[in-house]
């Protein structure tokens, strides 16, 4: 399970829950009561973490061609610097014990 940011038509950004086949257990139920939506210009100024295997995925399925996937990589990175917002992207590493409990 992984919060991921979500962009909409309109430059809203959202956080948007995305099942994976890992994750802790029950995690999912725990964040939709607390899961709330917040526009681009809220997150102006801030540091948004990204899960970067949620977004390759994505792409990834999405686009056929390389220069797609890297195009469309690019403009999310773009949209997010123009509203001021400076992403990190994260890389899975070895499972904590608690979500191998899942596996």
């Amino acid at each position: 399970m992984s919060i991921s940011p979500c962009v909409n038509n309109m430059g809203n950004i959202y956080f948007c829950l995305l099942l994976s086949i890992m994750g802790v257990l029950k995690l999912w139920e725990l964040l939709l009561t607390i899961a709330q939506p917040y526009s681009i210009e809220q997150l102006s100024g801030k540091i948004l973490a990204i899960d970067a295997s949620i977004w390759i995925v994505k792409i990834d399925t999405s686009f056929s061609s390389n220069l797609e996937k890297i195009k469309s990589i690019l403009s999310k990175i773009m949209l997010l610097r123009r509203n001021n917002i400076l992403p990190i992207f994260v890389f899975d590493g070895t499972p904590p014990a608690l979500k191998r409990r899942t596996l």
